[in-house]
């Protein structure tokens, strides 16, 4: 992580917003394991479903309570990738998304051609099996700068930002924001200046127990993935570590950390993509130990980018970002 220039500084914040708003940018990278799939879904497949009802689409891809549970490192592949409806503006890019412990609320970031920088937004439903309402912009959390990448922890009680805004160092730093439940108010988000520097930190994420987070560092096209730890939630955080494990010379960013630890879904243009960034997953035997050889979720993937995974408690649903229909827009996928 080397040091800008205050030029620097602005060209990064510059290059960070462009990229959201041209709908990602795409790069070459390294080797891995494809992962085997029964049920691939390509671009045209997923913009055949498109046209969804938001409610069918989530009632249908919603589990029962006689579904068999799936364990880590045996998981069956992802059904085919379903738009969003409520959530998809084709005005917008509309991407980033976080969702709640009961998976009621969902957080979000969207831009469009007159919004200087991106804000972070909301939407809610009754339960899983109902459409999401209409969403709106987070006042608690979004800034006067381009926010992204809000990641709410897996108790739904802090919520976890890139910023670029004043009180930063000046380009995307990590912020926190915390509340007593779901029912209250975000709290202002506060700086945490140990996970920040004048590089550009992304996409920060915590596991199950909120005490191990990983977050990107670097611009886009040249992100590695890094860790840290921390007693408990009122310590601070330790230095970043790149994780070696899970890095290539390509661009390896966006990651969510499963609720036990064991699984990572993050985006890359490493070798063995199909088009842009695509999404892979790297699964380890125990909190730590290093991850494995990532595999590519073939089944999620397209010609166009994905990135920006968010997987639920029981692995059985992703939310994720793509463009695949020339707009980013929030897809979800279950099994």
């Amino acid at each position: 992580m080397g040091r800008f220039t205050t030029a620097s500084r602005l060209i990064a914040a510059i290059v960070a917003l462009l990229a959201f708003a041209c709908g990602r940018v795409g790069f070459q990278s390294t080797s891995a394991e494809v992962r085997d799939s029964g049920a691939r879904v390509d671009a045209t497949d997923s913009q055949d479903s498109g046209g969804m009802d938001a409610a069918d689409v989530d009632a249908a891809r919603e589990p029962s309570d006689g579904d068999v549970a799936f364990d880590a490192g045996a998981r069956a592949p992802f059904g085919p990738p379903v738009r969003i409806e409520a959530l998809w503006d084709p005005s917008c890019s509309t991407g980033d998304p976080t969702l709640g412990p009961d998976e009621l609320e969902i957080y979000f970031v969207r831009r469009n051609e007159v919004m200087v920088a991106a804000d972070v937004y909301v939407a809610r439903r009754a339960d899983t099996a109902s459409a999401w309402g209409s969403p709106e912009r987070d006042a608690d959390l979004s800034g006067s700068g381009d926010d992204a990448s809000p990641s709410m922890s897996r108790d739904g009680r802090e919520l976890w930002l890139s910023s670029i805004r004043s009180g930063g160092l000046g380009a995307h730093d990590v912020w926190v924001s915390e509340r007593a439940d779901a029912t209250a108010r975000w709290s202002t988000p506060v700086h945490v200046g140990e996970l920040s520097s004048v590089a550009n930190e992304s996409s920060p994420t915590v596991d199950g127990s909120g005490l191990f987070g990983i977050m990107a560092v670097g611009m886009a096209g040249a992100r590695d993935l890094f860790s840290t730890r921390r007693a408990d939630r009122s310590s601070r955080w330790s230095p970043l570590e790149a994780r070696a494990d899970l890095n290539t010379s390509s661009d390896d960013s966006t990651a969510s950390i499963a609720a036990d630890g064991l699984e990572l879904y993050f985006s890359s243009d490493r070798p063995g993509a199909m088009g842009e960034r695509d999404l892979w997953v790297a699964t380890r035997a125990d909190p730590d130990s290093p991850f494995g050889a990532a595999e590519l979720l073939v089944e999620l993937n397209s010609t166009a980018d994905e990135s920006n995974p968010w997987v639920s408690a029981d692995g059985r649903r992703i939310y994720f970002d793509t463009n695949r229909d020339g707009v980013t827009a929030i897809y979800v996928a279950s099994r």
